[in-house]
Protein backbone atom coordinates (compact mmCIF):
# COMPACT_ATOMS: atom_id res chain seq x y z
CA UNK A 1 0.00 0.00 0.00
CA UNK A 2 2.75 2.30 0.98
CA UNK A 3 4.39 1.47 -2.18
CA UNK A 4 1.16 2.08 -4.37
CA UNK A 5 1.22 5.58 -2.29
CA UNK A 6 5.16 6.58 -2.69
CA UNK A 7 4.56 5.99 -7.05
CA UNK A 8 1.25 7.74 -6.90
CA UNK A 9 2.83 10.68 -4.94
CA UNK A 10 5.68 10.73 -7.34
CA UNK A 11 3.38 11.01 -10.18
CA UNK A 12 1.15 13.58 -9.12
CA UNK A 13 4.55 15.55 -8.48
CA UNK A 14 5.40 15.26 -11.79
CA UNK A 15 2.56 16.38 -13.49
CA UNK A 16 1.96 19.34 -11.69
CA UNK A 17 5.75 20.12 -13.12
CA UNK A 18 7.89 20.85 -9.91
CA UNK A 19 11.26 19.91 -10.39
CA UNK A 20 13.85 19.05 -8.23
CA UNK A 21 17.73 19.77 -8.25
CA UNK A 22 19.80 16.90 -8.43
CA UNK A 23 22.02 16.04 -4.95
CA UNK A 24 22.88 12.84 -7.45
CA UNK A 25 24.42 10.84 -4.31
CA UNK A 26 24.50 13.63 -1.70
CA UNK A 27 26.05 16.64 -3.27
CA UNK A 28 26.95 18.47 0.26
CA UNK A 29 30.04 17.49 1.78
CA UNK A 30 30.75 18.96 5.40
CA UNK A 31 34.20 19.30 7.11
CA UNK A 32 36.59 17.86 4.38
CA UNK A 33 39.16 20.66 3.54
CA UNK A 34 39.21 20.65 0.07
CA UNK A 35 36.97 17.68 -0.91
CA UNK A 36 34.76 18.42 -4.17
CA UNK A 37 31.42 17.92 -3.75
CA UNK A 38 29.03 16.99 -6.43
CA UNK A 39 27.04 19.80 -8.42
CA UNK A 40 24.09 21.68 -7.72
CA UNK A 41 22.44 22.69 -11.42
CA UNK A 42 21.26 26.32 -11.56
CA UNK A 43 19.75 27.96 -14.96
CA UNK A 44 20.83 31.68 -15.43
CA UNK A 45 18.59 33.88 -13.48
CA UNK A 46 17.12 30.46 -11.03
CA UNK A 47 17.25 30.68 -7.46
CA UNK A 48 17.70 27.92 -5.02
CA UNK A 49 17.25 28.67 -1.26
CA UNK A 50 19.27 26.75 0.72
CA UNK A 51 17.84 25.78 4.43
CA UNK A 52 20.24 24.46 6.87
CA UNK A 53 19.59 23.01 10.72
CA UNK A 54 22.50 25.01 12.02
CA UNK A 55 23.31 28.89 12.01
CA UNK A 56 25.50 30.15 9.59
CA UNK A 57 28.35 31.90 10.59
CA UNK A 58 30.01 33.26 7.34
CA UNK A 59 30.23 32.09 3.42
CA UNK A 60 32.04 32.46 0.32
CA UNK A 61 31.68 31.75 -3.23
CA UNK A 62 35.04 31.49 -5.70
CA UNK A 63 33.27 33.30 -8.47
CA UNK A 64 30.43 36.07 -7.92
CA UNK A 65 30.40 36.55 -11.54
CA UNK A 66 28.54 33.41 -11.90
CA UNK A 67 26.95 32.54 -8.59
CA UNK A 68 25.31 35.05 -6.65
CA UNK A 69 25.00 34.77 -2.78
CA UNK A 70 22.71 36.56 -0.46
CA UNK A 71 22.06 35.47 3.62
CA UNK A 72 17.71 35.26 4.00
CA UNK A 73 18.24 34.66 7.66
CA UNK A 74 20.79 32.91 9.94
CA UNK A 75 19.85 29.10 8.19
CA UNK A 76 19.35 30.10 5.00
CA UNK A 77 20.84 31.33 2.31
CA UNK A 78 19.57 32.13 -1.75
CA UNK A 79 21.48 31.03 -4.13
CA UNK A 80 21.14 32.66 -7.69
CA UNK A 81 22.79 31.60 -10.94
CA UNK A 82 23.98 35.06 -12.72
CA UNK A 83 25.95 33.58 -15.84
CA UNK A 84 27.08 29.91 -17.59
CA UNK A 85 30.32 28.59 -15.89
CA UNK A 86 31.01 26.59 -12.70
CA UNK A 87 31.67 27.63 -8.71
CA UNK A 88 32.04 26.46 -5.52
CA UNK A 89 29.61 27.68 -2.63
CA UNK A 90 31.83 27.11 0.87
CA UNK A 91 29.63 28.35 4.20
CA UNK A 92 30.62 27.69 8.16
CA UNK A 93 28.88 27.08 10.66
CA UNK A 94 28.78 28.88 13.87
CA UNK A 95 30.70 25.57 15.14
CA UNK A 96 33.35 26.61 12.17
CA UNK A 97 32.64 23.47 10.35
CA UNK A 98 33.13 23.59 6.64
CA UNK A 99 30.51 22.60 3.73
CA UNK A 100 31.13 23.00 0.03
CA UNK A 101 28.51 22.74 -2.51
CA UNK A 102 29.75 23.11 -6.17
CA UNK A 103 27.22 24.93 -8.53
CA UNK A 104 26.69 24.66 -12.08
CA UNK A 105 24.97 27.36 -14.18
CA UNK A 106 23.43 26.67 -17.44
CA UNK A 107 21.79 28.82 -19.86
CA UNK A 108 18.38 30.27 -19.24
CA UNK A 109 15.82 27.41 -20.53
CA UNK A 110 18.87 24.46 -20.40
CA UNK A 111 17.45 23.19 -16.66
CA UNK A 112 14.53 24.05 -14.47
CA UNK A 113 13.46 27.51 -13.64
CA UNK A 114 12.01 28.41 -10.99
CA UNK A 115 13.22 28.59 -7.01
CA UNK A 116 13.92 25.65 -4.83
CA UNK A 117 14.31 25.13 -1.45
CA UNK A 118 17.17 22.55 -0.48
CA UNK A 119 17.30 21.44 3.16
CA UNK A 120 20.70 20.65 4.60
CA UNK A 121 20.37 18.20 7.58
CA UNK A 122 22.84 17.73 9.80
CA UNK A 123 25.67 14.33 8.91
CA UNK A 124 24.89 11.36 10.58
CA UNK A 125 27.11 7.96 9.99
CA UNK A 126 27.44 8.79 6.46
CA UNK A 127 31.27 9.27 6.33
CA UNK A 128 30.98 13.15 6.61
CA UNK A 129 28.29 13.39 3.65
CA UNK A 130 25.57 16.08 3.87
CA UNK A 131 22.32 14.50 2.39
CA UNK A 132 19.35 16.49 1.07
CA UNK A 133 15.71 17.52 1.15
CA UNK A 134 14.50 19.40 -1.75
CA UNK A 135 11.15 20.99 -2.33
CA UNK A 136 9.83 24.12 -4.47
CA UNK A 137 8.93 27.18 -2.42
CA UNK A 138 5.34 28.16 -2.73
CA UNK A 139 4.05 30.51 -5.48
CA UNK A 140 4.77 33.93 -3.60
CA UNK A 141 8.33 33.03 -2.70
CA UNK A 142 9.63 32.26 -6.69
CA UNK A 143 10.70 35.43 -8.26
CA UNK A 144 11.00 33.65 -11.60
CA UNK A 145 8.38 31.60 -14.18
CA UNK A 146 6.96 28.45 -12.89
CA UNK A 147 9.75 25.11 -13.18
CA UNK A 148 8.89 22.73 -15.88
CA UNK A 149 8.47 19.44 -15.57
CA UNK A 150 12.08 17.15 -15.83
CA UNK A 151 10.81 14.27 -13.44
CA UNK A 152 11.59 14.21 -9.49
CA UNK A 153 14.32 12.71 -6.93
CA UNK A 154 13.57 10.89 -4.09
CA UNK A 155 15.33 12.34 -1.14
CA UNK A 156 17.56 10.34 0.83
CA UNK A 157 16.50 11.65 4.45
CA UNK A 158 12.89 12.25 5.66
CA UNK A 159 11.31 15.36 4.79
CA UNK A 160 10.54 17.80 7.60
CA UNK A 161 7.16 19.65 8.01
CA UNK A 162 6.69 21.16 4.57
CA UNK A 163 4.37 23.81 6.05
CA UNK A 164 6.54 24.78 8.72
CA UNK A 165 9.51 25.60 6.27
CA UNK A 166 7.30 27.16 3.73
CA UNK A 167 6.25 29.58 6.19
CA UNK A 168 9.41 30.15 8.02
CA UNK A 169 11.00 30.68 4.15
CA UNK A 170 8.36 32.89 2.66
CA UNK A 171 8.60 35.42 6.27
CA UNK A 172 12.32 35.60 5.89
CA UNK A 173 12.03 36.78 2.38
CA UNK A 174 8.75 39.01 3.03
CA UNK A 175 9.69 40.30 6.29
CA UNK A 176 13.67 41.02 6.21
CA UNK A 177 16.12 42.82 3.84
CA UNK A 178 18.85 40.34 2.45
CA UNK A 179 21.65 40.81 4.52
CA UNK A 180 24.59 39.92 1.54
CA UNK A 181 28.38 38.79 3.52
CA UNK A 182 31.25 40.15 0.68
CA UNK A 183 32.86 37.58 -0.88
CA UNK A 184 36.78 37.10 0.73
CA UNK A 185 38.17 37.88 -2.05
CA UNK A 186 42.04 37.14 -2.50
CA UNK A 187 45.21 38.42 -4.61
CA UNK A 188 47.43 35.89 -5.57
CA UNK A 189 50.50 37.77 -6.50
CA UNK A 190 53.69 36.46 -8.57
CA UNK A 191 55.54 34.45 -6.72
CA UNK A 192 58.96 35.80 -5.68
CA UNK A 193 61.92 33.55 -6.56
CA UNK A 194 64.63 33.70 -3.47
CA UNK A 195 66.27 30.18 -4.98
CA UNK A 196 68.92 31.68 -6.66
CA UNK A 197 67.99 30.09 -9.72
CA UNK A 198 65.42 29.61 -12.47
CA UNK A 199 61.92 28.25 -11.15
CA UNK A 200 58.77 27.76 -12.46
CA UNK A 201 57.28 30.47 -10.74
CA UNK A 202 54.11 30.58 -13.36
CA UNK A 203 53.09 27.25 -12.26
CA UNK A 204 53.11 27.87 -8.34
CA UNK A 205 51.16 30.92 -8.88
CA UNK A 206 48.45 29.07 -11.24
CA UNK A 207 47.99 26.23 -9.03
CA UNK A 208 47.71 28.24 -5.85
CA UNK A 209 45.08 30.47 -7.68
CA UNK A 210 42.93 27.21 -8.44
CA UNK A 211 43.71 25.70 -5.71
CA UNK A 212 41.93 28.46 -3.68
CA UNK A 213 39.19 28.81 -5.92
CA UNK A 214 38.53 24.30 -5.39
CA UNK A 215 38.16 25.17 -1.37
CA UNK A 216 35.45 28.25 -2.25
CA UNK A 217 37.94 31.34 -1.81
CA UNK A 218 37.14 33.56 -4.57
CA UNK A 219 40.27 34.57 -6.38
CA UNK A 220 40.81 38.14 -8.33
CA UNK A 221 41.45 38.06 -12.07
CA UNK A 222 44.77 37.53 -13.12
CA UNK A 223 43.85 40.33 -15.58
CA UNK A 224 42.85 43.02 -13.30
CA UNK A 225 45.85 41.78 -10.99
CA UNK A 226 48.26 42.88 -14.05
CA UNK A 227 45.98 46.10 -14.69
CA UNK A 228 46.51 47.16 -11.11
CA UNK A 229 50.30 46.07 -10.51
CA UNK A 230 50.78 48.56 -13.73
CA UNK A 231 48.50 51.48 -12.29
CA UNK A 232 49.98 51.26 -9.28
CA UNK A 233 53.81 50.82 -10.05
CA UNK A 234 53.87 47.68 -8.31
CA UNK A 235 56.77 45.43 -9.23
CA UNK A 236 58.28 43.91 -5.53
CA UNK A 237 55.85 40.88 -5.02
CA UNK A 238 57.78 39.48 -1.66
CA UNK A 239 55.34 42.03 0.68
CA UNK A 240 53.11 45.05 0.57
CA UNK A 241 53.08 48.55 2.36
CA UNK A 242 50.33 50.62 3.71
CA UNK A 243 49.76 52.65 0.51
CA UNK A 244 49.05 49.17 -1.86
CA UNK A 245 46.96 47.76 1.06
CA UNK A 246 44.83 50.83 0.92
CA UNK A 247 44.59 50.79 -2.73
CA UNK A 248 43.87 47.13 -3.43
CA UNK A 249 40.64 47.33 -0.96
CA UNK A 250 39.93 50.43 -2.55
CA UNK A 251 40.24 49.89 -6.11
CA UNK A 252 39.60 46.15 -6.92
CA UNK A 253 37.94 45.15 -2.97
CA UNK A 254 40.59 41.98 -1.90
CA UNK A 255 40.71 41.74 1.45
CA UNK A 256 43.53 39.58 1.58
CA UNK A 257 46.98 39.24 -0.93
CA UNK A 258 48.83 35.77 -1.16
CA UNK A 259 52.08 36.17 -1.23
CA UNK A 260 54.48 33.25 -1.77
CA UNK A 261 58.30 33.04 -2.15
CA UNK A 262 59.90 29.94 -3.41
CA UNK A 263 63.01 28.91 -1.31
CA UNK A 264 64.20 25.87 -2.72
CA UNK A 265 63.17 23.31 -5.82
CA UNK A 266 65.03 20.58 -7.17
CA UNK A 267 64.53 17.84 -9.19
CA UNK A 268 66.49 15.18 -7.27
CA UNK A 269 66.23 12.73 -6.70
CA UNK A 270 64.48 12.37 -4.48
CA UNK A 271 62.80 16.50 -5.54
CA UNK A 272 63.25 18.95 -2.86
CA UNK A 273 61.27 21.91 -2.54
CA UNK A 274 60.93 24.47 0.38
CA UNK A 275 57.63 27.72 -0.32
CA UNK A 276 56.92 30.28 2.25
CA UNK A 277 53.63 31.90 1.69
CA UNK A 278 51.11 34.26 3.33
CA UNK A 279 48.10 35.76 3.59
CA UNK A 280 48.40 39.60 4.24
CA UNK A 281 45.30 41.71 4.89
CA UNK A 282 44.31 44.73 2.68
CA UNK A 283 43.00 47.67 3.79
CA UNK A 284 43.94 50.60 6.70
CA UNK A 285 47.41 48.56 8.02
CA UNK A 286 48.61 45.20 6.85
CA UNK A 287 48.17 42.40 8.80
CA UNK A 288 49.22 39.00 8.35
CA UNK A 289 46.34 36.63 8.74
CA UNK A 290 48.13 33.36 7.89
CA UNK A 291 51.79 32.15 7.24
CA UNK A 292 53.39 28.73 6.30
CA UNK A 293 56.53 27.87 5.94
CA UNK A 294 57.38 24.45 3.74
CA UNK A 295 60.25 22.04 3.14
CA UNK A 296 59.58 19.08 1.70
CA UNK A 297 61.41 16.25 0.39
CA UNK A 298 60.50 12.92 -1.67
CA UNK A 299 62.12 10.59 0.53
CA UNK A 300 60.34 12.24 3.23
CA UNK A 301 58.06 9.58 4.08
CA UNK A 302 58.95 6.49 2.20
CA UNK A 303 57.02 3.79 4.04
CA UNK A 304 56.93 0.14 3.54
CA UNK A 305 59.39 -1.25 0.38
CA UNK A 306 59.27 2.90 -0.67
CA UNK A 307 55.61 2.71 -1.51
CA UNK A 308 55.47 6.74 0.30
CA UNK A 309 58.32 8.22 -2.36
CA UNK A 310 57.90 11.08 -4.42
CA UNK A 311 59.94 10.73 -7.64
CA UNK A 312 58.78 13.97 -9.64
CA UNK A 313 59.35 17.44 -9.17
CA UNK A 314 55.46 18.25 -9.90
CA UNK A 315 54.27 15.55 -8.12
CA UNK A 316 56.36 17.60 -4.36
CA UNK A 317 55.20 20.70 -5.56
CA UNK A 318 51.49 19.65 -5.74
CA UNK A 319 51.84 18.11 -2.45
CA UNK A 320 53.40 21.44 -1.05
CA UNK A 321 50.54 23.51 -2.40
CA UNK A 322 47.78 21.49 -1.52
CA UNK A 323 49.12 21.18 2.31
CA UNK A 324 49.32 25.00 2.25
CA UNK A 325 45.86 26.11 0.98
CA UNK A 326 44.38 23.26 3.14
CA UNK A 327 45.88 25.11 6.18
CA UNK A 328 44.95 28.31 4.39
CA UNK A 329 41.18 27.62 3.76
CA UNK A 330 41.11 26.92 7.53
CA UNK A 331 42.12 29.97 8.51
CA UNK A 332 39.84 32.32 6.27
CA UNK A 333 38.69 34.94 6.92
CA UNK A 334 38.88 34.53 10.86
CA UNK A 335 42.64 34.09 10.80
CA UNK A 336 44.93 31.53 11.90
CA UNK A 337 45.38 30.26 15.55
CA UNK A 338 47.75 31.27 17.64
CA UNK A 339 50.13 29.13 19.60
CA UNK A 340 50.88 30.09 23.65
CA UNK A 341 54.03 29.27 24.56
CA UNK A 342 53.92 27.77 28.15
CA UNK A 343 57.04 25.73 28.67
CA UNK A 344 60.90 25.76 26.84
CA UNK A 345 61.08 22.18 24.48
CA UNK A 346 64.26 20.92 25.19
CA UNK A 347 66.06 19.33 21.54
CA UNK A 348 68.84 19.85 18.83
CA UNK A 349 67.30 22.75 17.77
CA UNK A 350 68.01 24.86 20.98
CA UNK A 351 70.36 28.01 20.58
CA UNK A 352 73.91 26.61 21.26
CA UNK A 353 74.40 30.58 23.31
CA UNK A 354 72.25 32.93 24.34
CA UNK A 355 71.69 36.34 26.26
CA UNK A 356 69.03 37.61 27.50
CA UNK A 357 68.50 40.96 29.34
CA UNK A 358 65.73 40.67 32.48
CA UNK A 359 64.50 44.13 30.62
CA UNK A 360 63.30 41.61 27.77
CA UNK A 361 59.29 41.46 28.19
CA UNK A 362 58.46 39.14 25.33
CA UNK A 363 54.89 37.11 25.25
CA UNK A 364 52.54 36.17 27.62
CA UNK A 365 49.76 38.44 28.85
CA UNK A 366 50.91 41.83 27.50
CA UNK A 367 51.00 42.26 23.71
CA UNK A 368 54.21 42.59 22.28
CA UNK A 369 54.94 44.22 18.28
CA UNK A 370 58.09 42.86 16.61
CA UNK A 371 59.82 44.12 13.81
CA UNK A 372 62.44 41.76 11.64
CA UNK A 373 64.91 43.13 9.14
CA UNK A 374 66.54 41.00 6.71
CA UNK A 375 69.37 39.65 7.89
CA UNK A 376 73.13 39.81 6.84
CA UNK A 377 74.39 37.29 4.56
CA UNK A 378 78.17 36.15 4.67
CA UNK A 379 77.41 32.60 3.08
CA UNK A 380 77.61 31.64 -0.02
CA UNK A 381 73.74 30.89 -0.41
CA UNK A 382 71.79 33.85 -1.83
CA UNK A 383 69.27 35.33 -0.16
CA UNK A 384 69.65 33.77 2.44
CA UNK A 385 69.49 37.07 5.09
CA UNK A 386 66.07 37.36 3.12
CA UNK A 387 65.08 33.37 3.80
CA UNK A 388 66.02 33.62 7.57
CA UNK A 389 63.91 37.05 8.06
CA UNK A 390 60.83 35.20 6.77
CA UNK A 391 60.97 31.90 8.86
CA UNK A 392 61.35 34.74 12.13
CA UNK A 393 58.39 36.85 10.97
CA UNK A 394 56.48 33.11 9.90
CA UNK A 395 57.30 31.73 13.82
CA UNK A 396 56.49 35.42 15.51
CA UNK A 397 53.08 35.41 13.45
CA UNK A 398 52.20 31.84 15.18
CA UNK A 399 52.81 32.96 18.76
CA UNK A 400 50.47 34.05 21.03
CA UNK A 401 49.81 38.15 21.71
CA UNK A 402 52.46 38.56 19.36
CA UNK A 403 51.98 40.71 16.28
CA UNK A 404 54.44 41.24 13.68
CA UNK A 405 54.90 43.85 11.30
CA UNK A 406 54.46 42.85 7.58
CA UNK A 407 57.60 42.52 6.09
CA UNK A 408 57.03 44.69 2.97
CA UNK A 409 55.92 47.65 5.32
CA UNK A 410 59.37 46.99 6.88
CA UNK A 411 61.23 47.15 3.52
CA UNK A 412 59.60 50.23 2.56
CA UNK A 413 60.20 51.94 5.82
CA UNK A 414 64.17 50.99 5.48
CA UNK A 415 64.08 52.13 1.50
CA UNK A 416 62.36 55.70 2.18
CA UNK A 417 64.78 56.09 5.10
CA UNK A 418 68.07 55.11 2.67
CA UNK A 419 68.79 52.80 5.37
CA UNK A 420 71.81 50.19 4.02
CA UNK A 421 73.14 47.34 6.84
CA UNK A 422 76.72 47.44 5.40
CA UNK A 423 78.00 45.70 8.82
CA UNK A 424 74.40 44.50 10.15
CA UNK A 425 71.94 47.18 12.07
CA UNK A 426 73.34 50.05 13.93
CA UNK A 427 72.19 51.75 16.91
CA UNK A 428 71.19 55.01 15.20
CA UNK A 429 69.30 52.87 12.37
CA UNK A 430 67.59 51.03 14.82
CA UNK A 431 66.26 54.09 16.37
CA UNK A 432 65.21 55.44 12.84
CA UNK A 433 63.22 52.35 12.41
CA UNK A 434 62.05 52.62 15.93
CA UNK A 435 60.56 55.84 15.20
CA UNK A 436 58.25 54.95 12.01
CA UNK A 437 57.73 51.41 12.49
CA UNK A 438 56.08 51.91 16.55
CA UNK A 439 57.47 48.52 17.44
CA UNK A 440 58.46 47.19 20.86
CA UNK A 441 61.19 45.11 19.46
CA UNK A 442 63.62 45.11 16.26
CA UNK A 443 65.02 41.40 14.90
CA UNK A 444 68.06 41.61 13.30
CA UNK A 445 70.89 38.90 12.53
CA UNK A 446 73.75 37.77 10.09
CA UNK A 447 73.65 34.38 8.54
CA UNK A 448 76.60 32.33 8.05
CA UNK A 449 75.39 29.01 6.33
CA UNK A 450 72.06 28.09 4.66
CA UNK A 451 72.48 25.32 2.43
CA UNK A 452 70.70 22.05 0.97
CA UNK A 453 72.76 19.44 -0.33
CA UNK A 454 71.39 18.01 -3.63
CA UNK A 455 71.59 14.25 -4.86
CA UNK A 456 70.89 11.46 -3.44
CA UNK A 457 71.90 10.44 0.62
CA UNK A 458 75.07 11.21 2.36
CA UNK A 459 74.76 14.79 2.49
CA UNK A 460 73.38 17.09 4.69
CA UNK A 461 71.03 20.32 4.94
CA UNK A 462 73.22 23.30 7.13
CA UNK A 463 72.13 26.15 8.80
CA UNK A 464 73.76 28.99 11.28
CA UNK A 465 72.67 32.10 12.07
CA UNK A 466 73.26 34.87 14.79
CA UNK A 467 70.17 36.91 15.95
CA UNK A 468 69.68 40.28 17.81
CA UNK A 469 66.76 41.82 19.41
CA UNK A 470 66.89 45.73 20.41
CA UNK A 471 64.23 47.24 22.55
CA UNK A 472 63.07 50.06 21.94
CA UNK A 473 62.40 51.98 25.44
CA UNK A 474 66.02 51.01 26.37
CA UNK A 475 67.45 51.42 23.16
CA UNK A 476 69.86 48.31 23.96
CA UNK A 477 70.61 44.82 22.75
CA UNK A 478 68.13 42.69 24.87
CA UNK A 479 68.46 39.34 23.52
CA UNK A 480 71.47 37.60 21.55
CA UNK A 481 71.89 34.45 20.45
CA UNK A 482 73.66 31.87 18.05
CA UNK A 483 72.42 28.47 16.33
CA UNK A 484 74.04 25.69 14.42
CA UNK A 485 72.53 22.62 13.22
CA UNK A 486 73.06 19.51 10.41
CA UNK A 487 70.02 18.01 9.07
CA UNK A 488 71.08 14.71 11.09
CA UNK A 489 71.41 15.82 14.24
CA UNK A 490 69.94 13.79 16.95
CA UNK A 491 69.94 10.97 14.61
CA UNK A 492 71.17 7.59 15.30
CA UNK A 493 69.58 5.22 13.05
CA UNK A 494 67.57 4.49 9.90
CA UNK A 495 67.58 8.22 9.39
CA UNK A 496 64.62 8.87 11.89
CA UNK A 497 64.56 12.16 12.64
CA UNK A 498 66.45 13.56 10.30
CA UNK A 499 65.86 17.00 8.51
CA UNK A 500 66.17 17.28 4.89
CA UNK A 501 65.59 20.60 3.91
CA UNK A 502 67.63 24.54 5.27
CA UNK A 503 64.31 25.31 5.17
CA UNK A 504 62.36 22.64 7.55
CA UNK A 505 65.56 23.35 9.68
CA UNK A 506 65.32 26.88 9.76
CA UNK A 507 62.07 26.91 10.92
CA UNK A 508 62.61 24.54 14.21
CA UNK A 509 65.78 26.80 15.08
CA UNK A 510 63.65 30.06 14.83
CA UNK A 511 61.09 28.78 16.87
CA UNK A 512 63.50 27.45 19.64
CA UNK A 513 65.06 31.28 19.48
CA UNK A 514 61.48 32.50 20.05
CA UNK A 515 61.11 30.18 22.81
CA UNK A 516 63.81 31.29 25.02
CA UNK A 517 62.91 35.11 24.06
CA UNK A 518 59.58 34.56 25.82
CA UNK A 519 61.05 32.36 28.81
CA UNK A 520 64.48 32.71 29.42
CA UNK A 521 65.11 28.95 29.94
CA UNK A 522 67.87 26.59 28.32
Amino acid sequence: MSIRKGTAVLLLLAGLGLSFITPAGAAFKVGVEGASARTLHLDAGQACLVATELRIRSFSVSDPGIVEVKVVSPRQLKVTGKAPGSAILVYWTEAGVPTSVDVSVSRKGASAGGVLLATLRPPEARGGVLLATLRPLEPEVAALPAPEARGVLLAALPAPDPQGERKAATEATKGSALREEPAFLVAVLPVENLSGKPGPLKEIRRSLAEGLKRRGIAVLPEKDLERFMARNRMRYTGGINQELAQAFLRETGTKGVLISSLEYLSEGPPPKISLLTRLVSTGEQPTILWMKSFGMSGDDHPGILGLGLIWTPEEILRKAVGTALDSLARSVPAGMDRVTVLSVRGGKFRPKRFFRSPELAFGGDRPVTVAVVPFMNIGPRKNAGSLMELHFVDRLAQAGNVRVIEPGVVREEMLRLRIIMEGGLSDPQAGLLFSVLESDLLLSGLVAEYQDFEGGTGGQAKVAFSVQAFDMKSRRVVWSSRSYNRGDDGVFFFDVGEVKTAAGMASEMAWAVIERMIFGEG
